[in-house]
């Protein structure tokens, strides 16, 4: 090979070379945008639950003590935000088509936050039921409509992709347990009469976080699927059963995540190992959210390759 060959071979090979880079860094940057925009979206998640769903679970005890509340008037705020969930949960879709994703998402996401601070100058008992309810259909709002903006942040071809960004979304959920946990102690240790600045750090936090899933939403593509899906007879029978499962399971975790803590300090737990315990429970369900949404999208993933084979043979 001649010199001339030579430099023209190694100019190309490294053209390549460069091109290659040039690609496989585009997708890591474009990787590393769509987590962020995942990240940012999971405030959404962390107000939704973390903070005016799990939190309550902190602020309980003191709230109970300071306005004098039995534990059934205690656990009847939960149910309310619950009953408030419901409603707002089988609205979602027809408000969403009718108004935009990314703009409810943002509406439920402001009036999550602006009712966290109004807990705090609430007393009355009907007063902070009527605000737990509306806070249970603006979270609902927030929560399923965030999930399907971090869906539509990656192309439908990537479904495990899908499946870890929906799960750095959930994983929000967690991070704002763990923020309540290290905000709210800290809080009440000037006594139980201090639980209104429980619930203005909560609204703060979340109202800091808002611009931030402001900015997201903004970016994420209108999700695709916007028509109203109305099951028939025979598919509601199918989902009967799963739906009977998860109302149990629901039952479940709700009443022990409402009254956890208040049994810990019966029980005569430290702080700091009530602490401890809210942590590890966070921790662990950041782990679990992520590692299922990922086996989720490996599935989906093999559900659409069996799906091409079967077009392919008709």
């Amino acid at each position: 090979m001649t010199q001339c060959h030579f430099d023209t071979a190694w100019f190309c090979g490294a053209y390549n070379d460069s091109r290659i880079y040039i690609k496989v860094n585009g997708r890591r940057s474009e990787l590393w945008k769509e987590v962020i925009i995942a990240l940012e979206l999971s405030a959404g998640a962390a107000v939704a639950l973390g903070f005016s769903r799990f939190a309550y679970a902190l602020l309980l005890p003191p709230m109970r003590e300071d306005l004098g509340w039995s534990y059934v008037e205690a656990g009847a705020l939960n149910t309310a935000n619950g009953a408030g969930y419901i409603v707002g949960a089988l609205v979602t879709a027809w408000i969403a088509r009718k108004w935009g994703t990314a703009r409810v998402f943002l509406a439920g996401f402001s009036v999550s936050v602006l009712i966290l601070l109004l807990t705090a100058t609430a007393t009355r008992f009907s007063t902070l039921f009527v605000l737990r309810i509306v806070g249970g259909a603006s979270t609902a709002l927030t929560f399923i409509l965030g999930a399907g903006l971090a869906a539509a942040i990656c192309p439908m071809q990537s479904p495990r992709r899908r499946g870890t960004l929906v799960g750095l979304y959930v994983a929000g959920a967690s991070i704002g347990i763990l923020l309540a946990g290290a905000a709210i102690p800290i809080i009440l240790q000037g006594g139980v009469q201090r639980w209104p600045e429980g619930w203005v750090a909560l609204g703060l936090i979340g109202a800091a976080a808002l611009p931030a899933a402001w900015g997201a939403a903004r970016n994420v593509p209108e999700p695709v699927g916007r028509s109203i899906a109305v099951l028939d007879i025979s598919e509601f029978r199918q989902l009967a059963p799963t739906f009977v499962g998860y109302s149990l399971f629901g039952a479940g975790y709700v009443g022990y995540m409402t009254f956890i803590i208040a049994l810990l300090q019966k029980q005569g737990s430290s702080n700091g190992q009530v602490t401890l315990f809210w942590f590890v429970l966070g921790l662990a369900r950041i782990s679990q959210t992520i590692i299922s949404d990922v086996m989720i999208g490996g599935q989906s993933k093999m559900v659409a390759r069996v799906d091409a084979a079967k077009r392919e043979r008709a």
